[in-house]
């Protein structure tokens, strides 16, 4: 192949990527309307109703710690001829109530309103899932190259037949270090630690759990860590055991009950985070249950176990 004949492949290559150029109209992009954006997950667990509420902005809008906050909305709970109103608290940049005031209830459905001074209005619907309790939670343990053992906790439960249904496992290990050349003095200035137990995995990072093809069947969730230090643990053997690395463990372990909307959105805002950044990934579209909007309005029940595993 001569000389000539590269130069005109190479000069077709340029020209066709050429025409696979094309520019993009910013004027299209900074002109489009804006719209609220709204996220509120309420349970009948709540200590306190909150509701975050943003509006969209341009591409090319400066951005700062406040771009986007909506502060003067009017945010509206609604349930059964019910109504209630959610204050704005400016140190948590968020729309709070006591529910007290309108209690959250299993299988009960409720509306989110929000309305702002210049016209957008907002809703959208969610009913609360009722509590699927924790039935077992098991202990596990591997033994790491270095000799050392990872403790490991998995719950199980059973799955609500005929229904379609979604589940978020979390948890927390509370546990006092084991000290063996500790004084008594020292035993006594000792403080539990909590730490969270992650029960997600690589490609699932929230532990998230669907009943699809498994209905009505018990359901476990992932092995979450039980990840804390312990004194003597450089100087574990295969025969070390649980209560040789602590004075006092206690695994909580909770089970959300979610709904769609609840498991369908944290999915989608999982896998967008996990893209971000990488040209080459695909755009996540992130659903939206709000009615002339965007965002999430979801609801989720709990259950608590609490397992003794040294006293």
């Amino acid at each position: 192949m001569n000389t000539t004949l590269w130069c005109s492949i190479g000069f077709l290559t340029l020209t066709g990527c050429q025409n696979l150029r094309q520019e993009v109209d910013l004027d299209g992009l900074t002109q489009q309307p804006n719209k609220l954006i709204v996220a509120a997950f309420i349970s009948p667990q709540d200590t306190v109703l909150t509701v975050k509420v943003n509006r969209t902005r341009p591409i090319q809008d400066p951005y700062n710690a406040t771009s986007g906050l909506v502060t003067n909305a009017r945010v509206t709970l609604t349930n059964a001829g019910r109504s209630l109103t959610l204050v704005y608290n400016t140190t948590h940049q968020q729309y709070q109530a006591d529910p007290a005031r309108l209690p959250i209830r299993s299988g009960q459905t409720y509306t989110l309103t929000v309305q702002t001074p210049d016209g957008l209005r907002v809703s959208g619907s969610c009913t609360v899932p009722p509590a699927v309790p924790v039935q077992t939670v098991s202990l596990d343990s591997l033994e790491e190259v270095n000799g050392n053992k990872q403790y490991l906790v998995r719950l199980a439960w059973q799955d609500p037949p005929r229904t379609k249904n979604f589940y978020q496992p979390i948890g927390a290990f509370v546990y006092l270090r084991s000290c063996g050349t500790c004084s008594s003095a020292e035993k006594a200035r000792q403080r539990p630690v909590r730490a969270p137990i992650p029960f997600g995995t690589s490609t699932n990072l929230s532990g998230l759990v669907s009943d699809d093809l498994r209905d009505g069947s018990v359901l476990t969730s992932e092995w979450g860590a039980l990840r804390a230090d312990s004194t003597d643990k450089a100087r574990s053997t295969p025969n070390t055991v649980f209560r040789d690395y602590y004075a006092r463990a206690t695994v909580t372990a909770v089970l959300l009950h979610v709904d769609e909307a609840y498991y369908r959105y944290h999915t989608a805002a999982e896998l967008a985070a996990r893209y971000d950044g990488n040209p080459f990934a695909e755009p996540v579209i992130i659903p939206s249950n709000i009615k002339d909007g965007l965002g999430c309005f979801a609801a989720y029940n709990k259950s608590i176990r609490n397992v003794v595993l040294k006293r």
